[in-house]
């Protein structure tokens, strides 16, 4: 798990550096690309709703932006500014999802609308996988924050903190 949150964190830094948002990063545009000699590579795909990164949102009719349930951050839901946290918020519901096999959040019953982040906490994936240490937790917790400040700033700043989680727990 690890190593392949490594590799999608190294790789929505680049897409960054290059001035881009993906906007609808999820476990269904990651590519797992294993090779002949048995090493996988993580590949992010499906750009297809990405925007320069400091661009506006753009207007949307019913007022929720673009993206896919179950993945979009609260500021993508409302339509406000985006930046590298709604990304990174992004990458921890798929990081819950590769620890626990399911989301952190509930769909609407409609199916119509998003979750209403404000109103719901994620489970904590050791409330799933009660093996799984606190420092797994407090990482996917942090990218999982309701307010894009409390979230890592950067896909570099969660790498570095991935790191240190990864050394805390290296059985996990």
């Amino acid at each position: 798990v690890f190593g392949v949150a490594r590799q999608l964190l190294i790789g929505l830094a680049a897409v960054h550096a290059a001035g881009v948002l993906h906007r609808d990063f999820k476990s269904e545009n990651v590519m797992l690309r294993l090779p002949g000699n048995g090493t996988g590579q993580a590949v992010i795909m499906d750009f297809g709703l990405a925007r320069p990164l400091h661009a506006a949102p753009p207007s949307r009719p019913n007022g929720i932006g673009a993206g896919s349930r179950g993945y979009m951050a609260p500021e993508q839901v409302d339509n406000t500014q985006l930046g590298p946290e709604t990304d990174l918020f992004a990458f921890g519901v798929v990081m819950f999802e590769m620890l626990t096999g399911r989301l952190p959040f509930a769909r609407e019953a409609s199916g119509n609308s998003a979750p209403n982040l404000l109103d719901q906490a994620p489970l904590a994936p050791s409330q799933l996988r009660p093996e799984l240490p606190e420092d797994v937790d407090g990482f996917v917790l942090k990218c999982l924050q309701v307010h894009r400040q409390q979230r890592y700033r950067s896909a570099d700043r969660a790498l570095a903190a991935l790191a240190q989680v990864a050394r805390a727990c290296p059985n996990t």
